[in-house]
């Protein structure tokens, strides 16, 4: 509508123009035809601009930034889906959602995309908007696609207690897909698989951290992304198109976690936070137990647990490498579920 009304007052504003300066010492002959002429010019040029403003319009609708949902105080979000386009719910009112930008927070806008993708867990909802309302993932991988094309997918994550929305978009991940199967959740961050182009592999495992101060008005100010690191700093696992490692396995429970890959290498350790996102502290003193190789590993939020050769479950001391002994038991099969207690 905007676009229309915008073309018809230049329409008429140049044809006012142009039989002005035309008129004086001119036919009537002449006259008609330099007004027809003009009319019928601006009005494909009217035309030729409201299809390019429609277009950049469009186009435009990527950068609408999203950072935060109106819904009721514990909302409880679920896909609306529509032959004329999918929209976000809140099944408590079962009011369609209302999406706001921290530019303005008083007036809500209206998406030009379709929720197509939305999974909860525990604080968090993972949230995938698209301008094609029927899009499937296929094996369950999203596509990190470049994020200044419009008909790129987004993906979000919403923050139950707040309202607040972030963007996870990744300028170093763009052609990367995200196994949309692998999210684990712990109070500090997300942890995620990441897979390059055209495998199958684990390449690497990617996080998202958003701190208890997050503040709307500055929404990168503390919102921090980035892959697994070690304590000295270093990628655990990064693989690259010509390294031919994958991970074999990643687990991850409150603040302790454990790598394998295959170079056989098995990292374990923990994370806490600080005014800069996530710190790690690692080692691979359990690359040397054939068993921990096998994937003979527990965490639960009293630590690392591991089974030696003399199916002994021993308790990792992250600083020192030392096992713990915990008891004996008579086989592997036993491991994963006999008591961790003392």
């Amino acid at each position: 509508m905007m676009s229309q009304f915008i073309t018809l007052l230049i329409t008429f504003a140049l044809c006012g123009f142009i039989v002005t300066f035309f008129v004086k010492g001119r036919s009537i002959f002449t006259l008609k035809f330099l007004v027809s002429l003009s009319i019928f010019i601006l009005v494909v040029a009217g035309i030729a601009f409201g299809a390019v403003y429609q277009s950049l319009r469009s186009r435009n609708a990527y950068y609408d930034v999203i950072h935060l949902i109106d819904a009721s105080d514990d909302f409880d979000l679920m896909i609306e889906e529509s032959e004329e386009g999918n929209y976000l719910v809140d099944r408590n009112t079962t009011k369609e959602v209302s999406f706001f930008s921290h530019y303005d927070l008083d007036e809500s806008f209206e998406l030009n995309s379709y929720p197509v993708y939305l999974k909860e867990y525990s604080d968090y909802y993972v949230l995938i908007l698209s301008f094609d309302n029927e899009k499937e993932f296929l094996y369950d991988r999203f596509l990190i696609g470049d994020y200044e094309l419009s008909t790129s997918d987004k993906l979000y994550v919403i923050e139950k207690s707040t309202g607040y929305v972030f963007d996870t978009r990744e300028y170093d991940l763009i052609s990367y897909e995200i196994d949309l199967n692998s999210f684990q959740y712990t109070s500090e961050a997300f942890f995620f698989n990441i897979y390059l182009p055209f495998e199958n592999e684990i390449g690497f495992i990617y996080y998202w951290n958003i701190t208890e101060d997050y503040y709307i008005e500055s929404p990168r100010m503390n919102y921090y992304s980035n892959i697994l690191m070690s304590g000295e700093g270093e990628f655990l696992h990064y693989h690259t198109e010509q390294d031919p490692s994958s991970i074999v396995s990643f687990k991850v429970v409150d603040d302790y976690f454990y790598l394998i890959d295959t170079y056989d290498r098995v990292y374990s350790g923990t994370f806490y936070q600080d005014e800069y996102g996530l710190d790690f502290i690692s080692n691979e003193f359990l690359s040397d137990e054939p068993f921990a190789l096998e994937g003979f590993i527990r965490i639960s939020d009293e630590g690392i647990y591991y089974l030696d050769q003399d199916l002994n479950i021993k308790k990792l001391n992250i600083n020192s490498g030392l096992g713990i002994f915990v008891k004996e038991i008579a086989s592997k099969d036993e491991f994963f579920t006999t008591s961790l207690e003392e």
